[in-house]
């Protein structure tokens, strides 16, 4: 028997999962340190000769003089790298060369969050965005960390200090980049001039406003799927909205509502709207309806666990318990009993794709069912559906 393919998935992830040091998992980011970090690319710097001509006026930018290097992209006041140029940014774009706090490629957001500081680990915040620290004052200096999003899906993790210097506020950054839950990417600023007293305080304001949001959260990921819950009836929602609780007036805008008859003389109404489409089981007048199932046919809407048209494979397994059965290579148990709620299925070749199932029971007494197809790796289908008993 084959071991789980859950673990087969993400064995090569495993190994990154080795316990950082407890100073590096509990701190905030310092000036010291990601001054430290920039020397160290100095360092290499120097030891390195350009890719490109900094000479050249095309080096030139907005950003300072460009020296291209094979690890990173650094940008200079002057068009010499010595010991003593001032660095004005660097931008690390090779995923294999994002090394901190002594972690490397192929890190995970929630790899990097468990990195550093963060007072938030629900990521607490609007869909755009959530603070993970905030402390000090913009007059004395403050440091932290805050989270860009698109719903679910992390964009950026920067962790920033404003430190109060001789020459005025200084704002030093640094932005990791996001790509389908992987960081492929690091850009430190700040290093080379200073900020005003309102910008450093506008930046304080509007960290401290995120931090004041909470109706948002990130749904909790894991490569060890046992630490991860079944799906469950709080999970069924649509944007935030219970499923079960849907009316055919739940939806705004105009949507076609069309009533029919089944083969089995009931009635339903499907509602069509843009992005969705609704079935409900009513009377012959359109009456009493129940919702029977959702599908969603746009990336607007979040399903269960915040779910959505695009997702890669990974991003959504992670998300719901699995490893308790094994497989057999091209089905697998996710977790309990095929048949009895609840219960996960994958199928891992299934038609174009993949497809996982779970399945969930209500107080209601129906079974529902979130199904979720994978074509090249990418969702491509989402639907919602009650199973009558």
């Amino acid at each position: 028997m084959m071991k789980r393919l859950s673990l087969m998935l993400f064995a090569f992830l495993l190994t990154l999962c080795v316990t950082a040091a407890s100073w590096a998992q509990e701190s905030a980011l310092s000036a010291e340190e990601l001054l430290e970090f920039v020397e160290g690319l100095r360092t290499r710097a120097l030891e390195s000769q350009p890719l490109n001509n900094p000479a050249d006026p095309d080096s030139v930018s907005e950003d300072g003089t460009l020296f291209a290097y094979d690890f990173a992209s650094l940008y200079a006041a002057s068009a010499e790298m010595t010991e003593d140029a001032v660095l004005t940014a660097c931008v690390i774009s090779d995923p294999e060369e994002v090394q901190f706090r002594g972690r490397t490629a192929d890190l995970l957001a929630g790899e990097l969050l468990s990195l550093f500081r963060n007072d938030n680990p629900t990521l607490a915040g609007t869909r755009g965005g959530a603070l993970l620290y905030l402390d000090g004052t913009a007059a004395d200096g403050y440091v932290y960390g805050q989270v860009t999003r698109d719903g679910q899906r992390i964009q950026f993790i920067e962790y920033g200090i404003l430190e109060q210097t001789e020459a005025g506020p200084r704002l030093l950054s640094a932005l990791f980049g996001l790509t389908e839950g992987y960081v492929v990417s690091l850009r430190v600023d700040g290093m080379a001039e200073a900020t005003t007293a309102e910008a450093a305080q506008a930046l304080y304001d509007s960290l401290a406003e995120l931090g004041a949001e909470g109706d948002y959260t990130q749904a909790p990921t894991s490569l060890n799927g046992l630490e991860l819950t079944a799906l469950a009836e709080e999970d069924l929602t649509i944007n935030g909205t219970p499923f079960l609780r849907l009316q055919p007036e739940s939806f705004g805008g105009l949507p076609e509502d069309v009533l029919m008859e089944n083969d089995e003389g009931t009635w339903m109404r499907v509602i069509e709207g843009d992005g969705f489409t609704a079935v409900f089981a009513c009377d012959a007048e359109g009456g009493n309806a129940r919702i029977s199932s959702f599908s969603i046919l746009s990336d607007d809407y979040e399903g269960p666990r915040g779910v959505r048209l695009g997702d890669q494979f990974h991003e959504d397994f992670t998300r719901f318990r699995n490893g308790e059965q094994e497989t057999d290579g091209t089905t697998e148990v996710l977790y309990g009993l095929e048949g009895t709620a609840p219960y996960g299925m994958a199928y891992y070749a299934d038609g174009d794709g993949m497809t996982l199932r779970y399945v969930t029971a209500t107080a209601q007494g129906q079974d529902v069912e979130l199904y979720l197809h994978y074509t090249q790796n990418t969702l491509s289908e989402i639907i919602l559906h009650t199973i009558e008993p």
